[in-house]
């Protein structure tokens, strides 16, 4: 265990090192945009970026999880599964982009949004292509590679993004910015995975493609819903037709929310990149008994909760001088102060997921994530028009406490069933 918790420390350091220098990256260009560019500016760049965020899913699916799983007992074949991923990927991809467009044409979304939008669909690609990467990376236990890439393209992004706002050029300029740094995340990732492979290349296997789709729907569904949760709240937010007494301008409204919902989604990388790190455990612990599998969920558990319970109290007391650096954002405080209280179940959520999935019991998640997907969806349809933005938050944290209600409801007796 003692070795475990070393491999996990390392590996979680260096996913929170390399995220941390992509949060400050990305942190430092939301400050470059509500400093100097306009609330509507920011408000239209919110609305871009969570629209495609969107459809991310549909070319990610939850393979990377179903890959892993199978390279734990064939490690020799990782070229081959990789090359396959890869080819897999870009179909999606561009079935994804396809699907984004064809939606679009019947928003209402401004011309300039529209455009932007169209611009930005090119990160589904090579987000895609980033993401096959990152598995021969989970593998071989080697974050290190793909933090380089990460930072790489992260420092693109900034400078980029810098460079075009002091240049007064439009907020779509900033857009392109985070294209440029998903190319160039990309192509290092692809470099340095490459090293494991032997290379790589399109392959084309139909059946195997199959197999893994297969055995990804469930995944694929619980991740595609979980996307559409914590994104369709701002396309709600912009298009939303308000009460006339809130006096609510929607490209504002999305701005006051997104800039609180960037800031609260800083803190919930944390359980995302330590559930990474030990998924592998998780399965290998599994594969010995579900007595070992238990013990070790619990002492994960009693981190991420701590850790939740501090993010929660130092987020919500410090929420007024934290938006206040970011300019003339005040309505965003409240939200963020409401969207922190939700820390403790945001951290807790991923380890119970991901031990549902390393026991094999996947299928049951997409009715979970679905089922708060369509109350997500329907209580953000109701109440933001009537109430406004800070709504958004509210149902933002009761949809994540009914999924962990259900999914401890479903993991607690898989944990027992061992237990003499």
């Amino acid at each position: 265990m003692t070795k475990d918790l070393f491999r996990i420390g390392v590996n979680t350091s260096v996913q929170i090192a390399s995220r941390s220098v992509t949060a400050v990256s990305t942190l430092i260009v939301t400050l470059l945009v509500t400093r100097n560019l306009s609330q509507s500016d920011w408000g239209v760049f919110v609305t871009i970026t969570s629209y495609v965020a969107l459809f991310y899913l549909i070319a990610d699916f939850g393979l990377n999880g179903v890959v892993v799983r199978e390279l734990e007992e064939r490690k020799k074949e990782i070229g081959y599964y990789f090359n396959n991923l890869i080819s897999l990927r870009f179909i999606l991809s561009i079935i994804a982009i396809f699907v984004a467009l064809s939606v679009l044409s019947f928003t209402g979304h401004s011309s300039t949004i529209k455009f932007g939008i169209i611009i930005f669909l090119i990160s589904i690609l090579t987000l895609a292509l980033f993401n096959s990467a990152t598995v021969v990376f989970q593998s071989k236990l080697r974050y290190d590679q793909m933090a380089i890439a990460d930072i790489s393209g992260a420092l693109v992004t900034l400078t980029l993004a810098y460079l075009f706002i002091i240049s007064d050029f439009s907020i779509i300029f900033v857009v392109v910015s985070f294209i440029v740094g998903g190319i160039v995340r990309s192509f290092i990732s692809l470099t340095l995975s490459s090293a494991y492979t032997e290379g790589f290349k399109l392959e084309f296997d139909i059946k195997l493609w199959k197999k893994l789709l297969i055995v990804a729907l469930p995944i694929g569904l619980t991740l595609l819903f979980s996307q559409l949760v914590a994104n369709v709240d701002k396309q709600i937010i912009y298009l939303a037709n308000y009460n006339p007494g809130l006096n609510i301008n929607n490209e504002l409204a999305v701005g006051f929310y997104g800039l609180a919902y960037r800031i609260f989604e800083f803190g919930i990388i944390i359980p995302a990149f330590f559930v990474n790190s030990i998924y592998p455990l998780l399965l290998k612990d599994k594969n010995i008994s579900n007595n070992l599998l238990r013990n070790n969920f619990f002492k994960y558990a009693k981190l991420l909760i701590g850790l939740g319970m501090v993010f929660t109290v130092v987020v919500f007391l410090l929420s007024p001088f934290v938006v206040k650096i970011f300019g003339d954002y005040a309505s965003s405080s409240g939200v963020l102060q409401i969207l922190s209280i939700g820390y403790i179940f945001f951290f807790i959520t991923p380890l119970l997921m991901w031990t549902i999935i390393s026991l094999g019991k996947e299928k049951i998640l997409p009715f979970v994530f679905g089922f708060a997907f369509l109350f997500n969806l329907a209580a953000n349809l109701f109440f933001v028009p009537r109430f406004g933005f800070s709504s958004a938050a509210v149902i933002t944290v009761i949809t994540e406490i009914i999924i962990l209600v259900w999914l401890m409801i479903v993991l607690m007796p898989l944990l027992k069933s061992d237990i003499k």
